[in-house]
């Protein structure tokens, strides 16, 4: 299912998991960054996070109770501290999983899902799609989308626009070697409750606890159950 090659973090190619083994391919490669910003503190990245989750359209926000609704209903229209138009179509919103434990009535792992941006190097139309899952467990991957390979970085730079005096809101970078450039990225906040994936009954206000005990058999079983539901709310 999988054409995988290990980095400080996890990437890997992925295809629909219900459809047939594609035939192997050679793994893609790595897009260094070369933005020499030095990258602000993780709760920076959570501030901002924040902000996109209340700033995303159909009523102002993502339902939280919500992981069942379609692909267009997670459209983000806009991110705080970016003025223009996003490079591509964004994503954002849950992937609902069967529960696996008697304690659990609900799983909802949080997706971001942006697509390839255009350019002169690829026509229009479907791209490959790269998975990223930063290290942990207890790190979202949200942190590498805005600090090493998505089309947007924080850094100390952020803090010292114009923008962000008269805001408070960190100003957006656009990172030139981002992995958007050549494919698809799909990011899952895992395990639950990394980031802003969660667990019912305790639902989003949980601590650490609240969806029980991981190991790598039931983290690998979440994962899948993800990934085809993912496919489900993005078919084409």
């Amino acid at each position: 299912l999988f054409s995988r090659r290990r980095t400080a973090s996890t990437m890997m190619s992925v295809q629909d998991p219900r459809a047939a083994p594609a035939v192997p391919s050679e793994p893609p490669r790595r897009v260094r960054s070369r933005v020499s910003m030095r990258p602000v503190p993780l709760g920076v990245v959570f501030v901002l996070a924040s902000f996109l989750l209340v700033s995303l359209p159909c009523g102002g926000g993502i339902s939280l109770g919500n992981a069942r609704r379609g692909a267009e209903q997670d459209v983000v229209e806009s991110l705080p501290g970016w003025a223009g138009p996003l490079p591509s179509r964004w994503f954002s919103g849950y992937i609902s999983v069967t529960p696996d434990l008697p304690t659990l009535d609900t799983i909802n792992s949080h997706y971001i899902y942006v697509e390839r941006e255009a350019g002169p190097d690829h026509p229009p139309g479907p791209a490959p799609i790269m998975l990223w899952s930063n290290g942990g467990p207890g790190a979202s991957s949200m942190f590498g989308l805005m600090t090493e390979l998505g089309p947007f970085m924080l850094s100390d730079a952020s803090l010292a626009t114009d923008d962000f005096k008269k805001t408070g809101i960190p100003t957006l970078m656009r990172n030139p070697s981002a992995l958007t450039r050549v494919a698809d990225l799909l990011i899952i906040s895992g395990p639950p409750p990394v980031g802003f994936s969660w667990c019912g009954p305790e639902g989003p206000k949980g601590d650490g606890l609240s969806c029980g005990n991981w190991t790598d058999e039931r983290m690998t079983e979440v994962t899948f159950q993800a990934l085809v539901g993912f496919f489900e709310k993005h078919p084409a």
